[in-house]
C-alpha cells in the first residue's frame, strides 16, 4: 500500500506511537511520464535534457519495433515547469526541441502524475536523514502488521530495488511467524 493511503488507514489498536511518527514523517517526491506513440519505428536510445532535469527514451519493450517515447520527470520544479499537470502539449514541445528526429504522434500522447493518482498520491519516498546504526521502525513487524515497500528499506529507499528488497523481508518475516505458530 503507497506510504499516503497508509498514512490515513486507523489502526485499531492503534500502532506504537514511535511508528506512527515515522509513518507520519514520509514525504512523498512529485514525478510524472510521458508517453508519447511514433508514426515510425526508431532505435532504442536515450537523451537527457540538462536544463530541463528529464529524460526521454525509446525502449524495445513495447515488443513492436520501438515505437514509443518514453519521458520521466522528477521533483516539483521539473514537472512544474514541464507543466505536465495541464496535459502533454508543453512537454511534448520539449521533447521536440531535445529529440527533433522523433516523428510523435501527439494525438496518442498520455501524462502520468503519481501525486494525482488517487491510489498511489505520490511518487516514492523522500526520507529525511537520519542515523545508518538506527534501525528503520518499519522493518520490524508490529504484531502481524509487517511493512514492505521502498520506504521501508533504509538502505535502498525511493528505489524498485528497495521495494523488492523489502518484500523479500517481509515474505520472511510472515514465514518465521507462520513457522512459530
Amino acid at each position: 500500500m503507497p506510504v499516503p493511503l497508509l498514512q490515513a488507514l486507523t489502526f485499531d489498536p492503534p500502532l506504537p506511537r514511535a511508528v506512527g511518527e515515522a509513518l507520519a514523517s514520509i514525504r512523498m517526491s512529485v514525478a510524472a511520464k510521458l508517453a508519447v506513440p511514433l508514426h515510425a519505428p526508431v532505435a532504442a536510445d536515450a537523451v537527457m535534457s540538462v536544463p530541463g532535469r528529464y529524460w526521454a527514451y525509446t525502449t524495445p519493450c513495447d515488443e513492436v519495433g520501438v515505437r514509443t517515447v518514453g519521458s520521466w520527470a522528477g521533483s516539483t520544479p521539473v514537472v512544474t515547469a514541464l507543466q505536465a499537470t495541464d496535459g502533454s502539449e508543453a512537454w511534448i514541445a520539449e521533447i521536440r526541441e531535445l529529440w527533433p528526429e522523433l516523428d510523435l504522434d501527439e494525438a496518442g500522447a498520455v501524462v502520468t502524475t503519481w501525486l494525482d493518482d488517487p491510489w498511489a498520491q505520490g511518487a516514492y519516498s523522500v526520507l529525511m536523514s537520519r542515523d545508518p546504526d538506527e534501525p528503520s521502525l518499519l522493518t520490524t513487524p508490529v504484531g502481524r502488521i509487517f511493512f514492505a515497500g521502498e520506504h521501508s528499506s533504509p538502505d535502498w529507499s525511493g528505489t524498485i530495488e528497495g521495494a523488492l528488497r523489502s518484500g523479500e523481508r517481509a515474505a520472511a518475516d510472515v514465514v518465521r511467524l507462520v513457522r512459530s505458530s
